[in-house]
């Protein structure tokens, strides 16, 4: 984990996260939930181009 990032900052991502969750009515598609799951995780930004 980086070293400038508290564990105050990680939970409200985490609570963030399951917000995002049931916002989406994905909570119950786990397909969707992973989704969410992985663009949170990876971010936005655009993937290189082979």
């Amino acid at each position: 984990m980086r070293e400038d990032v508290t564990v105050d900052e990680v939970m409200a991502l985490v609570a963030g996260a399951f917000a995002a969750i049931r916002h989406a009515g994905a909570e119950t598609s786990r397909e969707r939930s992973a989704r969410l799951t992985r663009l949170i995780l990876d971010g936005l930004r655009p993937r290189a181009r082979p």
